[in-house]
């Protein structure tokens, strides 16, 4: 197995024992390399795909119930919810299903797109696994990781945490994300010290913003539109502070997120167009979303300042009242969200989130 040890003060050392393989492996994976500021890094992802792939081409391939254990693990249950937000058909089963059908050289057919990409990811990574070894063995430096967390300690409040488990997966889909307080980053992608940091900083700070929000809303309406908010304001700011980067909305960007959050708030919305739906506004390189929440961030600064939003970001309905009020005209929302919103809170909806 691949063992990947740390050594404190500078970097880590991947020793490399020898790899032998049986037909029915014992999967128990356990480089979890602890970090300064609550952070755990966890490679066991990354090393059971490349033992997958090592014993296949040694002729030894994983039974099923091998199979199953890995994608039950923590590592690829994260990067399953990720992608089910997206699209619902992406589960458990239909994962193991992918990985059965590497294992035997069959065809995968599906209809879904996000499933399909990352199957071929998975079969190019079968192909190159002596070029991933080598860069997990790089990647994996505590030093990168403070640099990432500090980066995004800068463009926090002090009050925010950063607590995490940063997970190194094939994924071949999407380059970074965080579930909860987990982040995933795309071994298959992520290839440089200077990726590794940015993307992990630009994760880390999602989580940091996350610390500082009220409880999730119970109501399905509510929330799919809170969240959806949640995501304007984490996206805008960390593509704002941490990549420092600067949209170019267009009238459509912000009509597509207008027309989401006020059919969602009015209850239009069933499970499965909100899913469809969402995926339109992250779909792309920095979508709609990422468009319009970066500009929000971008227009706040420029009227309050970075310490006065920073404080703010536990605030997303009260940072998109204040944007509304300075936005230009032909970008403001619709003024029936905030309607909406107003009644939500008369009603002591979720009251958590409307902060005076």
């Amino acid at each position: 197995m691949i063992r990947l040890r740390n050594l404190w003060l500078w970097l880590v050392v991947c020793v490399i024992t020898g790899c032998t393989f049986s037909p029915l492996p014992t999967v128990v994976l356990q480089t979890v390399i602890p970090l300064p500021a609550s952070v755990q890094l966890d490679t066991t992802g990354a090393e059971a795909l490349l033992e997958f792939c090592q014993a296949l081409e040694q002729g030894h391939p994983w039974d099923e119930a091998a199979i199953r254990r890995i994608v039950v693990s923590p590592p690829y249950q994260t990067l399953i919810a990720h992608h089910s937000r997206m699209d619902t058909s992406i589960t458990t089963e239909a994962f193991i299903e992918l990985l059965l059908a590497l294992r035997d050289g069959q065809q995968f057919t599906s209809n879904s797109e996000r499933l399909t990409r990352i199957h071929a990811a998975y079969r190019s990574a079968c192909e190159q696994v002596s070029t991933l070894q080598t860069r997990l063995e790089c990647l994996v430096d505590p030093i990168l990781i403070e640099r990432g967390s500090k980066r995004a300690r800068e463009a926090l409040p002090p009050q925010a945490r950063l607590e995490a488990t940063v997970y190194f997966l094939p994924d071949g889909r999407s380059f970074g994300y965080v579930v909860d307080n987990a982040i995933v980053l795309d071994l298959l992608q992520v290839s440089s010290a200077g990726e590794i940091e940015k993307t992990l900083a630009h994760e880390l700070h999602h989580v940091g913003v996350s610390s500082l929000l009220p409880e999730p809303c119970p109501d399905p309406e509510l929330d799919a539109a809170l969240e959806t908010l949640v995501g304007m304001v984490q996206e805008g700011a960390a593509t704002y502070w941490v990549d420092e980067w600067r949209a170019s909305p267009t009238p459509a960007d912000f009509a597509l997120v207008e027309a989401f959050l006020r059919d969602a708030l009015s209850g239009q919305l069933e499970a499965e167009e909100a899913t469809r739906r969402r995926a339109e506004l992250v779909q792309g390189w920095r979508g709609p979303l990422y468009q319009v929440g970066n500009e929000m961030i971008a227009v706040l600064v420029a009227a309050q300042g970075d310490d006065w939003v920073q404080a703010h970001l536990g605030d997303p309905v009260g940072l998109l009242r204040a944007w509304q009020e300075e936005a230009e005209p032909e970008f403001a929302f619709d003024q029936a969200i905030f309607q909406l919103l107003d009644e939500a809170k008369a009603h002591g909806m979720c009251s958590t989130w409307f902060r005076d």
